[in-house]
């Protein structure tokens, strides 16, 4: 298991959510730029112990499927995209990073 808050993870894409129903997992594909020339290199997260896993897509900053910051708060991620939707996921605070 990692923990997600040294990862720079502004401006990554969010390319797919994969919910595991029966092991309470969200598995969450992203893409993350490195370096120059900013070749974007495929990674995963999972968030596990997962009760409770809110997806709002309204775009109210505009369309966008990269992300503007995660944080953890009251036992669950907070990841803020840069459409102005944020993804809420109620888990433990331990991820694993792939």
């Amino acid at each position: 298991m990692n923990n997600i808050k040294g990862m720079a993870l502004h401006d990554c894409t969010l390319k797919d959510i994969k919910v595991n129903w029966k092991e309470k997992s969200a598995i969450f594909t992203i893409n993350m730029l490195y370096k120059k020339p900013q070749l974007p290199i495929k990674k995963t997260i999972e968030f596990i112990e997962v009760t409770q896993i809110l997806i709002p897509r309204k775009d109210s900053w505009g369309s966008s499927g990269s992300i503007y910051e995660i944080k953890y708060q009251n036992n669950g991620y907070l990841i803020q995209m840069q459409s102005g939707d944020v993804i809420e996921i109620s888990c433990n605070e331990n991820v694993s990073i792939k």
